[in-house]
């Protein structure tokens, strides 16, 4: 979250603020901030799954991967294989003129009437707003142009479509059971939401396309996963959606304000999951056991070094070439030495 900013309307004695999220970056949900006289002066984000007021985050989007623009009605007549042909010579200019990256798919449902179906498709590739070029952005924006321009025409012309012609007949078309759809693919751990797909945030877990929040009791750290954690035990959350394990504690229940009576009646709209939820196979790795491991390897290495220049040294020292020894003096000489001493008259002699 990069800052929240807030209006006040004095007539209605009511504050309103909204999240703003840095460029490439956007909420994975929808949250209203307000507080005033219509919400009894409490916040109307502070519910009973959420007591605690925890604001969504701002997190990363990219673009959509593959739309399908689906349109199906059902036709009186049995001769699937002309149809099918027909229907297949009045989308193919209409749909490759107008986008380049579509394909087509003309399908027949043998029933009584048949049931006729296009379906057009266009790929893109995935790109993450936060670190798209102007390059990349010009070629996602064209394409979903396209896309939109060839569905909309598709069911402008529809009736004109689905219009054949078998043995001088005019094929009869029920319009009435014309129905259309338009489908979006995301990558895994993010959901469709506003035209793109973003990333399931901390606190949330994916799950066929959408990102639920994690159960009381459960919590996730990280992005775009498809689990919670569960809490140590003897320990849980006090709302839905905890980000952290730091959120796990002994008695939750003393936090919560609708014990008091402060919480929002307009119980949470966007909450999906409340008791199933995809539990992670394995605990989240402990951050002191994990310091603890990365101080152990650097005392091994750092005791390591030592070892390895206390041998370099000694490898140089034996190498090192010794000075010579001295000759041993003649036994003549030692003697003459000693024998040598100092006269009174400051003369000497040997």
């Amino acid at each position: 979250m990069d800052n929240v900013t807030c209006t006040t309307d004095r007539d209605m004695d009511t504050m309103v603020c909204k999240i703003n999220c840095r460029p490439g970056y956007m909420l994975d949900r929808d949250v209203q901030l307000i507080c005033g006289l219509i919400t009894d002066y409490t916040w109307s984000h502070v519910t009973k799954h959420n007591p605690l007021g925890w604001l969504p985050e701002c997190v990363d989007a990219s673009s959509v991967t593959l739309r399908t623009f689906k349109m199906e009605v059902r036709m009186k007549t049995r001769n699937i294989t002309l149809v099918k042909a027909a229907i297949q010579r009045n989308t193919h200019k209409l749909i490759f003129e107008k986008c380049r990256y579509c394909t087509k798919e003309v399908s027949i449902m043998n029933e009584e009437p048949l049931v006729v179906s296009i379906a057009v498709s266009a790929t893109s590739p995935n790109i993450l707003s936060s670190t798209a070029t102007d390059e990349e952005t010009r070629t996602v924006i064209q394409r979903m142009k396209e896309f939109d321009d060839v569905s909309s025409l598709l069911y402008l012309k529809s009736s004109e479509i689905f219009i054949t012609n078998i043995d001088n007949k005019i094929v009869e078309v029920v319009l009435s059971t014309l129905d259309t759809s338009v489908s979006h693919i995301c990558p895994v751990g993010t959901k469709f939401y506003h035209e793109v797909c973003v990333s399931c945030g901390r606190g949330t877990y994916w799950e066929n396309g959408e990102c639920k929040l994690c159960p009381i009791g459960y919590y996730q750290p990280s992005l775009r996963r498809s689990c919670c954690y569960l809490c140590p035990v003897g320990k849980s959350t006090a709302g839905l959606g905890a980000r952290s394990k730091l959120y796990c504690i002994a008695e939750p229940q003393s936090l919560y304000p609708w014990e008091l009576g402060y919480w929002n009646d307009d119980d949470d709209k966007n909450v999906t999951a409340v008791t199933i939820v995809g539990v992670c196979p394995d605990a989240e790795p402990d951050a002191e056991e994990g310091n603890l491991k990365i101080i152990t390897i650097v005392a091994f290495l750092l005791v390591l070094a030592i070892i390895c220049a206390a041998v370099l040294c000694a490898l140089r020292l034996r190498s090192k070439p010794q000075p010579p020894k001295p000759e041993k003096v003649p036994e003549a000489v030692t003697a003459a030495i000693e024998s040598w001493v100092p006269s009174t008259s400051g003369e000497s002699t040997i």
